[in-house]
């Protein structure tokens, strides 16, 4: 009996839990805050600070939106000068009440007056029968090909229809100027006339700017069997010579003396015209014709004959060092104080420094000597000046500063 009682008592000291001291009483519960609604959409949770790129990152978008913004502002700042290029606007008519001024020739000079003339203050009429400008200085480069005719070519018409008051232009010849009555007289030369192709107009001014011609010395054959290198007829003629002799030496039977001859090159004239014509004639034998004719490239000689002591007399003493030597290096014969005497159709006939005469065979010369520089000789009638600006070179722009000085005087 006393063992089943006390096996009692033990079960139950088992089963009951032991005391927690760190409990909290039976009197105290645990409570959880619960947020409500409204707290929670007060008050919201907090969001992660902001994405900031790196300071590389900023150049590049900065560098971006500036380029972006350049190109925009680009492409329209040339759309609006394309535009207004080829669309240059109204001009105005000619003023009875203002002065007419005539200018004869689209060369340099003309040309140089034209770009700086305030045509609102004149009547402004253009006498030329060429109706565009030509920049003589690249007809070497045409002569062998490098450039096309067009690309060295500005119309007249350009020049004048950018201008504040319209200005007339005129493809004929001048073939008399009255300085006392004022009058020009011209005529149609083109190969298409219409029924009236000469006429006289009366002038205020008169800009004597026709050019000069080239100056030959009066030397037999220099006129009938040179080809001159000072219009654009000039420089496509030499072109089409200088491929003829080509094509004529490659013939089957030429001897070899025959095709050293053929393709003798002899320029004349070491000022810049003929020392320019050389080095592209040079160019052209290196870069072209050794792959179109490699038969031919070692036969072409080129030879340069002037009268002075040096080529480019204009020039500084080191430019003409420097020439000399690049030519001597390129294979190009420099003849200096040799005088051209004769021109014949398969040779040229040279003095020589030592006084000898010399023939020498070539299959074509070229004529870049010196031209005629007409002297500066206004005529006068009363108050008015017939102004000569026919130097056909840059220096003709001075001239034509002079000459509008002279306007302004009046």
């Amino acid at each position: 009996m006393h063992a089943v009682r006390a096996r009692a008592q033990v079960g139950r000291r088992l089963s009951t839990p032991r005391p927690n001291h760190h409990a909290l009483p039976l009197h105290q519960s645990v409570r959880i805050p619960k947020r409500l609604a409204s707290t929670e959409s007060q008050q919201p949770l907090a969001t992660p600070p902001p994405y900031r790129p790196s300071r590389w990152q900023r150049f590049l978008a900065f560098t971006g939106k500036v380029t972006l913004i350049t190109v925009g502002a680009g492409a329209g700042l040339f759309y609006y000068i394309a535009h207004k290029d080829r669309t240059p606007g109204i001009q105005l008519p000619h003023d009875p009440s203002k002065k007419t001024l005539v200018i004869l020739g689209s060369g340099w000079g003309a040309t140089s007056l034209l770009n700086s003339l305030d045509t609102s203050e004149y009547n402004v009429f253009v006498i030329s029968p060429r109706n565009y400008f030509l920049f003589t200085p690249l007809l070497p480069s045409v002569a062998v090909g490098t450039l096309s005719p067009r690309s060295i070519l500005q119309p007249t018409r350009y020049v004048t229809r950018h201008k504040d008051r319209d200005v007339a232009v005129i493809e004929a010849s001048a073939t008399d100027v009255d300085p006392f009555s004022k009058t020009v007289t011209f005529k149609d030369t083109s190969e298409v006339q219409g029924l009236v192709s000469a006429t006289t107009m009366k002038y205020d001014y008169l800009v004597y700017a026709v050019g000069a011609e080239t100056q030959t010395f009066n030397i037999p054959g220099v006129r009938e069997h040179a080809c001159f290198m000072k219009e654009l007829d000039d420089a496509e003629n030499m072109q089409r010579r200088f491929l003829d002799c080509l094509e004529s030496a490659a013939f089957p039977g030429q001897s070899k003396e025959e095709v050293d001859r053929m393709l003798h090159m002899v320029v004349v004239g070491g000022g810049p015209t003929g020392v320019e014509l050389s080095g592209e004639l040079h160019d052209f034998l290196e870069e072209d014709l050794r792959s179109w004719y490699p038969e031919l490239a070692n036969h072409i000689k080129i030879t340069l004959v002037e009268a002075l002591p040096s080529v480019l007399p204009m020039f500084s003493k080191q430019l003409i060092d420097y020439t000399e030597s690049t030519f001597k290096e390129a294979k190009i014969d420099i003849l200096t104080k040799t005088m051209v005497k004769e021109i014949k159709e398969k040779s040229v006939v040279l003095q020589m420094p030592d006084k000898s005469i010399k023939e020498v065979p070539c299959g074509m010369v070229v004529w870049a000597a010196v031209r005629a520089d007409p002297s500066y000789n206004p005529y006068v009638c009363g108050a008015e000046r017939v102004m000569n600006l026919d130097r056909a070179t840059p220096s003709a722009k001075s001239r034509a500063t002079s000459w509008r000085s002279c306007l302004q005087t009046r």
